[in-house]
Parts: C-alpha cells; structure tokens; sequence
C-alpha cells in the first residue's frame, strides 16, 4: 500500500507541475502580471531573450513592462508544449518547448525555446536553454535536439 501511495504522490505531483507550466501562455498573454508571478518561487528566476529576472516580483514588473505589453497589444501567444516531468522527492525538473508567435508589422514570427524548468512548490528557475528563430533552415531541429542532449537525460 506505501508504494501505491508514494507512485500517486509522484503522479499527482507531476500532473501539478504540468498544469502550472500549461498556464504560463494564456496567464502571459492576457498580461495577468500577479497570476502570471505567483507561478514563481519568490526567489525563482526566468531568463529569455537577454531579460533576467531573479525574483517572483521581476516577473511580475516584465509581465506590467511597456516591452510586454506591447507584445501584447501588437498581438503575440506563447505555446507550450508538453512538459516531461522528474520527480525525485520534493523537487522536480520539467523540460518543455515553447514557441512565442508575435506580430511584427503585420508578419507573424516565430520564436523557439527549449526550457527546463526546477521546481520546488513553485517554479524555481526557468531557464531559457536554446533559442532561434523559425526560418526554415536546415539543422534547426538537429540544434535543438543537440541542446536536449547535452542535459544528458533521455527526453
């Protein structure tokens, strides 16, 4: 019975993660800044695209920044895709690609990520881990695949 109970802890933890993790997009998009931090440890950190944030409340600034929001009122939808969870006790690691589509003067880019996410209760760090942009080229999966590996962790 203790191991029936420990697999469901693991998988209701993992389900958990997931789900935080899938709010992220629509939270961001709709520019929900206190929801959208409230997804972080208070010391957690996220670095993308060049921004650090080293706290729940720099998320939060990004989120209400005039930068995002004009992302926003331009048009843009973070996807992410789903998330392959470890669980080992109380921490996690959860590794997913996103895609953030934006509007540029009328032409839709697209941007990949691979992230791999620590978690605690709450998201502890996000880390942006690849980024490039879709253009059609040759060898863009290989890079990302590439990257993946390098975590050496079967995905």
């Amino acid at each position: 019975m203790a191991e029936l109970e420990r697999r469901l802890s693991r998988i209701e933890d993992e389900r958990a993660i997931e789900r935080m993790i899938a709010s992220y997009g629509p939270l961001v998009d709709a520019g929900v800044a206190e929801a959208t931090g409230d997804l972080w440890a208070a010391e957690g950190s996220y670095d993308v695209e060049g921004w650090p944030m080293r706290s729940r409340a720099d998320v939060v600034a990004m989120v209400g920044s005039d930068a995002h929001q004009g992302l926003i009122t331009r048009g843009c939808c973070h996807f992410l895709g789903p998330s392959v969870v470890t669980v080992d006790g109380d921490s996690a690691v959860a590794v997913c690609e996103s895609i953030l589509v934006r509007n540029r003067d009328g032409v839709f880019l697209a941007a990949a990520f691979v992230q791999v996410l620590e978690h605690g209760n709450r998201l502890g760090r996000c880390h942006v881990v690849v980024e490039s942009f879709l253009d059609n080229r040759p060898g863009f999966c290989g890079r990302v695949l590439r990257t993946k590996q390098r975590f050496g962790r079967k995905f």
